[in-house]
């Protein structure tokens, strides 16, 4: 969500600005929502029975909920909207009644919209019902900084905060040194026997991810580094390896190489690396990223 949430905040907030959002309607919708249940390919299929609107500016007030779903979002309970509806609020907007007509070749009348207009909505008079504040959760899992960047940037991947106890539960580690240092902070050691780190989480191969990371503690080079994932090498650029020690490494994964492996086991051969995060990323990170990346100790 926060590769969709961040540019529509975005727009709505230059409309603001600039002055423009009470004369522009801005609507994100769909034909359709997603099934209540997840699927054989742990996936959501197409769903008609329900499905969300959000509408802003254009003389909508804001701040309201309108209708409501049942808990698993699978039918409307509550002030059912059809898209007839939906449409004729847009045409309302714009100065036009539902039962307006305009007339085709033949000039044949035809109804702009089947709806009506959401007048509740349109009236200001659905804003949504106090609620408790909800309870505070106990013992969830602890995120590093990086593994949270990762998440706010959106997107797809999977990563470990080494030394993490609560990240490393979807992984296994093996020759890796014991966790150095304090806090979310601390990272592990590689020896000089090959380590490995292997997802031990479902792997959906149907992503093709592009690059592996590391980030480390202290600067290291590629020099002498040999990468393998499930048994394919990786092959390290020469340009990567000419640029000297860096704290942080993108390295390009084999094309497809993700879509032929069902289970995910990198073996690095890299002496003396501290690395405090590992991930496998669809594209990669942009310096705006990193730079938002603040140490918890």
């Amino acid at each position: 969500m926060p590769s969709v949430d961040r540019p529509i905040a975005a727009l709505l907030e230059d409309l603001s600005q600039s002055g423009m959002l009470d004369d522009t309607l801005v609507v994100w919708n769909s034909e359709f929502g997603r099934t209540p249940k997840v699927n054989a390919r742990a996936g959501r299929d197409h769903w008609g029975a329900c499905n969300s609107v959000v509408m802003a500016g254009g003389g909508v007030p804001g701040g309201q909920v309108y209708g409501a779903s049942d808990p698993q979002a699978a039918y409307p309970i509550a002030n059912k909207v059809t898209q007839d509806d939906i449409a004729a609020t847009m045409y309302h907007l714009l100065g036009f009644q539902p039962d307006d007509e305009v007339h085709d070749r033949l000039n044949r009348p035809h109804r702009l919209a089947l709806g009506e207009p959401i007048y509740d909505l349109l009236g200001g008079k659905s804003g949504p019902a106090p609620k408790p504040q909800p309870a505070q959760i106990e013992g969830r899992p602890k995120l590093g900084a990086f593994t949270k960047m990762l998440r706010e940037r959106g997107g797809r991947h999977i990563a470990c905060d080494i030394g993490n106890l609560d990240e490393e539960k979807a992984w296994k580690l093996t020759d890796w040194s014991e966790p150095i240092g304090k806090g979310l902070s601390r990272h592990r050691g590689t020896g000089d026997a090959p380590a490995k780190i292997a997802f031990t989480a479902m792997f959906h191969k149907q992503f093709d991810y592009s690059h592996c990371v590391f980030r480390l503690a202290e600067p290291r080079s590629l020099e002498g580094v040999t990468l393998s994932a499930s048994g394919r090498a990786i092959p390290i650029p020469e340009a990567l390896i000419d640029q000297g020690p860096q704290t942080l490494w993108q390295i390009p994964l084999p094309a497809g190489l993700a879509k032929s492996i069902t289970k995910f086991e990198l073996t690095i051969t890299a002496p003396n690396w501290p690395i405090t995060d590992f991930a496998v990323i669809g594209d990669p990170i942009r310096d705006i990223h990193l730079e938002t990346i603040t140490d918890v100790a």
